[in-house]
């Protein structure tokens, strides 16, 4: 049951980012680039966040190392901003 709820929030999450996506955008508020690095920003911020967390309450960090990083990154970099242009 824990799962469904997961995936269900999970689900309803990216439904949420698609319709502010397109609200902020497709309604010339901000530029699509623009947004794609407001997007990336926060979500950096909250990866610190999450990772500062764990430090402070495991004691150790999540680093599995340097290896697959770049192609990570660059796959990140190329779906901000094909779906903020989209």
């Amino acid at each position: 049951m824990r799962l469904v709820v997961l995936v269900a929030g999970t689900m309803a999450a990216f439904a949420a980012n698609s319709v502010l996506n397109r609200m902020a955008v497709g309604s010339g508020a901000i530029d699509p680039v623009d947004f794609a690095v407001v997007r990336l920003a926060a979500g950096a911020a909250m990866l610190a966040l999450l990772v500062g967390l764990r430090l402070v309450f495991q004691g150790r960090a999540v680093w599995p190392g340097w290896r697959g990083r770049v192609s990570g990154v660059g796959g990140l970099l190329l779906y901000l901003f094909a779906f903020s242009l989209a």
